[in-house]
């Protein structure tokens, strides 16, 4: 997941868009657009993995769906920053991290953690 703030860095390839997974995929949805939240600054984030299929949702819009390991997973990580690391996108189990590595604040607020099954 990337940034949360409706632009691209400079030199980006426009994969780092609100909801992306980083730079391997990413639709192109504004879900800070819709006619709902027109003036307010409204962030529901949601990912559901199940198996090697993956979703990105902000604010009820689906931002991007992959299906990990698949061919079209890996060219896209291969044409990546990514593609430097063997292990990127490999692991069926782990940790999930946040990351809050740029200017400004960040807060997190009702972070919840469900199983699917």
């Amino acid at each position: 997941m990337s940034q949360l703030n409706g632009s691209s860095p400079p030199n980006s390839s426009g994969g780092t868009k609100d909801g992306a997974s980083k730079d391997a995929g990413s639709k192109d949805q504004d879900p800070f657009k819709p006619d709902n939240l027109v003036g307010k600054i409204v962030v529901l984030e949601r990912f559901r993995a199940n198996g090697a299929h993956v979703e990105h949702w902000l604010n009820d819009v689906k931002v991007v769906e992959y299906e990990l390991w698949s061919p079209d997973w890996e060219a896209k990580v291969a044409a990546t920053k990514f593609k430097a690391w063997p292990k990127f996108g490999r692991a069926k189990r782990g940790h999930i991290g946040v990351q809050g590595d740029h200017a400004g604040a960040l807060a997190f607020r009702n972070i919840r953690i469900r199983s699917l099954s």
